[in-house]
């Protein structure tokens, strides 16, 4: 998608915002001065010819270009190859994720349902035949929805195609682009080189590691220490929320642990929740602020080990991201602006679920720590049918229905589909070790065979399909294809997911 469709899609989504399933600030002006611009920040080139700085860009688009890096460093792509992404990206959306209305026409009959993308997390809105997302692929040639407006995805669908391109390493960087997207602008990407140079030497570079502009390294983003009072009996994932918000948008009231009498369901108790307060937030320019910090919660969700976040009226659960934005009422009826979450954003952790759970061997716990509870380990069992024992090859994690389950590893997936008595079944390989992931939940998988997956990714989610009795996770490993104690197999990496039954 060309510049001028980037800036005829954001009037559009100007026209669309009352019909807009999710009606978050929809960032239609590229250059506007992001409210507490990050520390970590670094330097950019030009959008539209325009200077850039990163004072200039909102927080949103600053991290949206750093997913973009780190996905790279990740994958291992060499630095021209991230060049050449995010030149990409600058050229198709300006950092920005597309959704497209399918108002433009033009559209093949796999495409009928793109204008679904309005339903997913985004940022904006476009009627580019089936252009979606920050690379403006397009769908459904590309990749499901659902993997084409995921940010991190996306960039991985990008890389993959890159690779395959012969010889693009030395190619000018707009032909390397030109190869992947094919545009019907093949020159359009040449003036947005400077640009990407300049965000990977800041975001990727001058000693930094990969994901400096998100304040950490690894899957977690760890932010500076505050000396707020709110801090006080927070869990890992809460402190990164609260340290982060307050980087990235400056000074706001914070409510930790607190006192919630009227809601005995909260996490704020367990230290696993954070409330934003929103100075003025009657007004449009509180109300944008607080759209504008929820967005960039979900949009680094992984990093922050967000669970749900609430605000004005509406609520996004990380478990159930397919559904994106959904309304929210308060669960005893009360329509104040507090318990509508219309002066504050509510945001919710698994506790210590970011970077920090992954073992220095590269291992991680498929469900989040505190998240489950283990049912039934390797070895013999009563069999469920009555007729004596049978062997059980895995470790059962018992969770609700649509709890996330994230890759044990970084590896392929092998498999990815229904498969008899595993249910709805994820396989990863990770050298001579198949993990299987089995019994998820209709339409949970996230994945599809052949991705390459990182360790703590969501992969799918938990359910009860094929040969189960209640909502868990069969959690399998293979040694060269034989069946071993997951639980033996996993401290060994340095990862501990508890004592099964007797």
């Amino acid at each position: 998608m060309s510049k001028a469709v980037v800036a005829a899609a954001a009037a559009v989504a100007l026209a669309l915002v009352a019909v807009v399933a999710i009606p978050l600030v929809l960032l239609v002006v590229l250059l506007g001065s992001a409210s507490g611009a990050s520390a970590c920040e670094g330097q950019l080139g030009t959008i539209s010819g325009t200077p850039v700085h990163a004072a200039d860009l909102t927080a949103v688009q600053t991290a949206h270009a750093a997913t973009i890096v780190t996905v790279g460093t990740r994958m291992s792509i060499p630095p021209q190859g991230v060049v050449v992404a995010l030149a990409a990206a600058s050229q198709e959306s300006g950092f920005l994720n597309y959704a497209n209305d399918g108002l433009g026409g033009d559209l093949a009959a796999s495409q009928a349902d793109v204008s679904r993308s309005l339903r997913l997390p985004h940022d904006a809105v476009g009627s580019d035949h089936g252009s979606v997302g920050t690379f403006q692929q397009q769908y459904s040639w590309w990749g499901t929805l659902e993997e084409l407006m995921d940010p991190p995805t996306a960039a991985e669908l990008f890389y993959t195609a890159l690779l395959k391109v012969p010889g693009w390493e030395a190619m000018p960087v707009t032909v390397a682009a030109q190869a992947v997207q094919g545009s019907a602008f093949p020159d359009a990407y040449a003036d947005d080189e400077p640009l990407a140079r300049e965000l990977v030497a800041s975001l990727a570079g001058g000693g930094n590691t990969a994901i400096s502009a998100l304040c950490g390294t690894g899957l977690a983003m760890n932010c500076p220490p505050t000396e707020l009072s709110a801090e006080n009996g927070l869990t890992p994932d809460a402190l990164r929320v609260l340290r982060c918000v307050q980087q990235q948008f400056g000074d706001h009231t914070y409510i930790g642990v607190g006192d919630r009498a009227d809601n005995p369901g909260s996490d704020h108790p367990s230290g696993r929740a954070v409330d934003i307060v929103i100075a003025g937030w009657e007004s449009t320019a509180g109300n944008v602020e607080g759209r504008d910090i929820a967005r960039w919660v979900v949009a680094n969700a992984a990093g922050l080990g967000v669970k749900y976040v609430i605000f004005d009226t509406q609520t996004y659960s990380v478990e159930n991201a397919a559904a994106g934005w959904v309304p929210y009422s308060h669960p005893g009826g009360s329509s104040s602006p507090t318990s509508l979450h219309r002066d504050h954003v509510h945001v919710s952790v698994y506790g210590d679920a970011a970077g920090a759970a992954v073992s220095a061997a590269g291992w991680t716990l498929p469900i989040a720590a505190g998240g489950y509870v283990l049912t039934s380990g390797y070895g013999p069992r009563p069999d469920p049918t009555g007729a004596g024992t049978s062997f059980h090859a895995g470790l059962d994690f018992a969770a609700p229905a649509g709890t996330a389950i994230r890759s044990a590893a970084s590896g392929q997936v092998s498999f990815a589909g229904a498969a008899g008595g595993y249910g709805n079944l994820v396989i990863v390989r990770t050298g001579n070790v198949d993990v299987y992931y089995g019994h998820q939940i209709d339409g949970g998988i996230r994945v599809r065979t052949g991705q390459q997956v990182q360790a703590g990714q969501q992969i799918g989610a938990v359910g009860t399909t094929g040969d189960s009795t209640g909502n868990h996770l069969h959690f399998e490993v293979r040694v060269n294809g034989s069946s071993t104690d997951p639980v033996t197999f996993l401290r060994k990496y340095g990862v501990n997911p508890g004592d099964p039954p007797a």
